[in-house]
């Protein structure tokens, strides 16, 4: 179970119990359900209970934006250059783990933008876009490492979130 899971389940059982309690509570002192509409409709609340519960939603709403925009920070970084070369990724969530891995490493062909990618029965393991452009990438192994390294340097917090590949 991940941790969203764990809170969704107790904001929900939290808020469950609370309109249990209050429908519970105007059902005892109602004759039927037109009683229990109208005491709802006309309950005298205080205008600051209403004003308290709106600024309390708002900054959890805010905190919860704010900790995911943190928390993501890495993953919107799904496209390097090194060497020349434009390399692009999409991440990966290991869902038994909770880290992340760069999926779907490719680099583009600086001529035309296309991925590159090895072509089968190729004996030299040459990277060719659809276009015909060809690049020797043999350490493209060590490429996808190093940049790996330099992710979890530039986002040291997220540093153990974040894979090798396999």
């Amino acid at each position: 179970m991940t941790k969203r899971e764990l809170y969704v389940g107790a904001i929900t059982g939290v808020v469950g119990n609370i309109l249990f309690a209050i429908i519970k509570g105007l059902m005892e002192n109602s004759d039927g359900i037109l009683d229990i509409l109208v005491n709802i409709l006309t309950a005298k609340i205080p205008l600051w209970y209403f004003f308290l519960v709106i600024v309390v939603a708002c900054l959890i709403v805010f905190l919860m934006i704010q900790r995911r925009n943190k928390r993501l920070a890495f993953l919107k970084q799904t496209e390097e250059d090194i060497n020349g070369f434009k390399f692009q990724w999409v991440w990966k969530l290991d869902e038994a783990t909770g880290h992340y891995q760069m999926d779907d490493f490719w680099p583009i062909c600086p001529k035309c933008g296309n991925q590159l990618r090895i072509e089968p029965y190729n004996v030299y393991d040459a990277y060719h876009c659809t276009n015909g452009h060809g690049y020797d990438f043999s350490k493209l192994y060590n490429i996808r490492r190093d940049l790996i390294h330099k992710l979890q340097r530039e986002y040291k917090e997220y540093a153990n979130m974040i894979d090798y590949p396999e």
